[in-house]
């Protein structure tokens, strides 16, 4: 039997989504007869560097403008104006500082901690994230994504081990 990994996205809820999601699927890994202990898990999210708090309410509210869209495929809501989905409002839809704060968006510090608190919390053996959502700017995004590779990764790793060591079982 393969090794796979499953790929869970949090939506926009925290870490602790995130926590429960892999306990669901270790419950399964047991009743398969596996060692939980052993199990893969990889967590998709997104992520981005921010200089302003403008920078990162924009951000937030692309990663919210999406949200309901999803919620209405998934759960076959859809509202159609003029051939396009309509943006309605989800129950529960979270505000704009609650989900900057369950992203990895922010300055370098804030990034790292919410890094460094998935990857202590999760444990995922790899964490897939995207920098561009909905109209945040081609060169922000860049910017972002270099950021993250030579500002935040180094300081996750100074604090825990080097990336590549986690998750190779």
């Amino acid at each position: 039997m393969k090794n796979y990994a499953p790929i869970v996205t949090g939506r926009l809820f925290d870490s602790d989504f995130l926590v429960q999601q892999r306990n669901y699927c270790a419950q399964h890994w047991s009743k398969a007869e596996k060692d939980p202990t052993s199990m893969r898990f990889s967590t998709l999210g997104a992520a981005h560097i921010c200089d302003t708090s403008e920078d990162t309410h924009a951000f937030a509210d692309n990663l919210r403008f999406r949200s309901p869209l999803a919620f209405q495929l998934r759960h076959r809501k859809e509202a159609l104006e003029n051939g396009m989905l309509r943006e309605t409002p989800i129950p529960g839809e979270l505000s704009l500082d609650q989900i900057t704060k369950n992203f990895i968006v922010g300055d370098v510090d804030i990034c790292v901690e919410r890094c460094v608190e998935i990857i202590e919390s999760v444990c995922p053996t790899h964490m897939a994230l995207y920098f561009g959502v909905g109209n945040v700017p081609h060169n922000k995004t860049m910017q972002s994504i270099e950021r993250f590779g030579s500002e935040v990764i180094p300081r996750i790793e100074k604090q825990l081990v080097p990336l590549k060591s986690i998750g190779n079982n």
